[in-house]
This record gives C-alpha cells, sequence and structure tokens, in this order.
C-alpha cells in the first residue's frame, strides 16, 4: 500500500493496472491519498507507481507498507 501525506500534482496520471483501490480525502486540498494493490503485484509494479508518482506530484510525503494478507 502507498500513503500520500498533503499530495499536490496529478495522481490520475498514475492511473494501472496493479493498483486494485485509490482512495483521496475529499477536502481541499486533499489531505492524504492511498493506493491499494492487487494481491498479484510485483515489487517491480510498486516501482513503476512509485516512479509515476515521482513525476506527476509537486509534493507529498509517500510512505509505503505491507499489509498481512
Amino acid at each position: 500500500m502507498i500513503e500520500i501525506r498533503d499530495p499536490r500534482g496529478d495522481l490520475g496520471a498514475c492511473d494501472d493496472d496493479a493498483v486494485a483501490e485509490s482512495l483521496m480525502t475529499a477536502d481541499a486540498p486533499p489531505w492524504s491519498a492511498t493506493m491499494t494493490f492487487e494481491p498479484e503485484a510485483s515489487e517491480a509494479d510498486v516501482r513503476r507507481v512509485l516512479g509515476c508518482l515521482d513525476r506527476s506530484l509537486t509534493s507529498g510525503r509517500i510512505t509505503v507498507t505491507t499489509r498481512p494478507g
């Protein structure tokens, strides 16, 4: 799972088949966003999405975590 605090930029540009769900808080500007991956997503998938976020966001703090299945 990727969590982004105080995201600024175009998260929609990072739509990816490996992402199962993307959520963003409804406040403006958004305070937080999360991206949850499909169970079969690989480390390469996560790295690809992180690369997209690096190119698309102008600011924000990104955290990558795993959740026990």
